[in-house]
């Protein structure tokens, strides 16, 4: 499948994340991605350097979606006076899902050795404000820090754990709890 358009850059990066959703890391080689992109292999190069500068692209391009998503939703959120409990939770289920369903990006996503982009740190804001509102509400019974801390660690490990295998139900169980 060939995207088409103007922008090679978007189209490769979109060729690639599709690729890593559907057949994994292994299958995402930079002739297959300018292939599915419609481009020449010299335009990835030059655009990206090599596969894992491909590959770094397409982390921090679907962090930047994701993150964009998450913005507008807890916008509506706070706007709309409900229970900050009730949205930090809801919030929580959409991310674990999220790397539930797209394991191979959110490995490459939160790999410790990719540096923090605008993207990472408007995510943390995010979480952040929405632990504000906890903190607002007297729910919370550790720092407002600790508490991002804890709640990041927590959604990351339940994405964490069945990586590598195929045991979802027992991921969105311990999610859950």
């Amino acid at each position: 499948m060939q995207v088409s358009g103007s922008d090679p850059r978007s189209a490769i990066l979109e060729a690639a994340a599709r690729l890593l959703r559907e057949h994994g890391r292994e299958q995402v080689t930079t002739r297959r991605v300018a292939e599915e992109a419609g481009a020449q292999p010299p335009t990835l190069y030059r655009l990206f350097g090599d596969k894992e500068g491909l590959l770094a692209a397409v982390a921090e391009h679907v962090m930047a979606e994701y993150v964009a998503s998450k913005s507008v939703r807890a916008a509506e959120e706070s706007g709309a006076g409900g229970d900050p409990l009730d949205e930090l939770r809801a919030s929580y289920r959409l991310h674990v899902e999220f790397g539930l369903a797209n394991p191979e990006l959110y490995a490459l996503m939160i790999d410790p050795r990719r540096p923090v982009t605008e993207a990472d740190a408007a995510g943390r804001e995010i979480l952040r404000s929405r632990v504000r509102r906890l903190a607002a509400a007297g729910a919370l019974r550790v720092s407002e820090e600790r508490a991002v801390a804890m709640v990041s660690a927590a959604g990351n490990g339940a994405n964490l754990c069945p990586l590598g295998s195929s045991e979802t139900e027992k991921a969105n169980a311990l999610a859950h709890a």
